[in-house]
């Protein structure tokens, strides 16, 4: 049976034409646009911010969660260190999960924000366990291979740019009353920034990793031909959190419009090689 390609071109071509236009509309008013907009402190901004990267670290539990299942209980000693790999994998992913939110949420008391940051990490890895125990096993094992695919590529990519390129963070440049045109490339050479979200945007880099919802055409009969909206969804989604995030002052619009550009690249590159499309 024929089936419609996961990601369609030209729909990659519009989302990297709205991302260009935004970076360089970004590369020249970033500042001036987040003072136009931004509302520090602002709650929802904060809790979006808190809980950014619970898209990949669900999925990391997710890929732990099928290590488990899919274990040797004929071989004892496969048996147990898939059991140990596994829960490894989900006990990382349930850190960096609490450890977020701590940076944020400090009015919580700390115990409820491990509490909440666990319980949607593993419900939502268990919800996305159940949803695909029907699909077919070569479909399942080559979304496993994308997502670890994407997710250490992306993130190496990220940590490199943040490497080589950083910039001070909102608050920082109003607490120092920087005329608004001064450039958004900022070289901290001089001075130690310990609070900056971007550039690229890890924060972003999870959200955008919801344009891998067409993938789930593959996984879930029910959604078998809409791939394309649930692409969509996925890159509509991403727009709307990263962009409460700059309302919140966390990042800029040129670091959404990056950290999506390469999350979007690696996804691509990813389905064509692994699904080869």
């Amino acid at each position: 049976m024929r089936r419609d390609k996961i990601i369609n071109p030209n729909d990659v071509g519009i989302v990297f034409g709205i991302l260009i236009v935004l970076l360089i509309i970004g590369s020249l008013f970033d500042f001036q646009i987040t003072t136009s907009v931004a509302a520090l402190n602002n709650t929802v901004s904060t809790v979006v911010a808190t809980y950014a990267m619970l898209p990949l670290t669900a999925m990391v539990s997710f890929l732990g969660l099928q290590i488990i299942a899919g274990r040797d209980c004929r071989d004892r000693t496969k048996d147990i260190g898939a059991l140990v790999a596994g829960l490894l994998l989900m006990g990382a992913s349930i850190a960096l999960t609490v450890y977020n939110t701590t940076l944020y949420f400090h009015e919580m008391e700390l115990y409820v924000n491990v509490l909440i940051a666990a319980a949607l990490n593993i419900g939502l890895s268990m919800l996305l366990h159940n949803v695909t125990l029907n699909s077919e096993a070569d479909e399942l094992y080559r979304f496993k291979k994308f997502a670890m695919t994407v997710m250490i590529v992306a993130s190496l990519l990220t940590l490199i740019g943040r490497l080589l390129w950083d910039r001070m963070d909102y608050i920082y440049l109003v607490e120092n009353n920087p005329s608004l045109f001064q450039s958004w490339w900022v070289i901290t050479s001089n001075i130690k920034i310990t609070t900056s979200e971007s550039f690229p945007s890890y924060y972003v880099m999870s959200f955008s990793s919801l344009m891998s919802l067409s993938l789930f055409s593959r996984l879930i009969y029910a959604f078998r031909h809409d791939e394309r909206f649930l692409f969509y969804v996925g890159f509509i989604v991403a727009l709307v959190l990263s962009a409460i995030l700059i309302v919140g002052g966390y990042i800029y619009i040129s670091d959404l419009a990056i950290s999506m550009m390469v999350m979007c690249l690696v996804q691509v590159i990813s389905i064509k090689v692994i699904y080869n499309e």
